[in-house]
């Protein structure tokens, strides 16, 4: 999966932003080519990409590992805020 997410960031207009002038977003860091993004808590969320197929992928593996719980949240929190 992280294979992926890599390969789709070029494909990104603002991944491609982030990835040519990282210093330029100070609440983006990319760690071993994957991007991350602090959020409104200051917690760095990994940066994937808007694709249904790799979102529905991941929160279905997420929810077998995890399983269900209110306490656990899915942000969407980019440049403009959460959405």
């Amino acid at each position: 999966m992280l294979t992926k997410i890599k390969k789709g960031y070029n494909d990104d207009k603002l991944f491609k932003l982030v990835i040519e002038d990282v210093q330029k977003y100070q609440t983006f860091t990319i760690t071993n080519g994957i991007i991350w993004k602090k959020n409104i808590q200051n917690i760095n969320m990994i940066c994937v990409l808007r694709n249904c197929d790799m979102i529905t992928t991941i929160l279905t593996q997420a929810h077998e590992i995890i399983g269900t719980n209110e306490h656990v949240n899915t942000y969407d929190v980019g440049i403009g805020g959460p959405t």
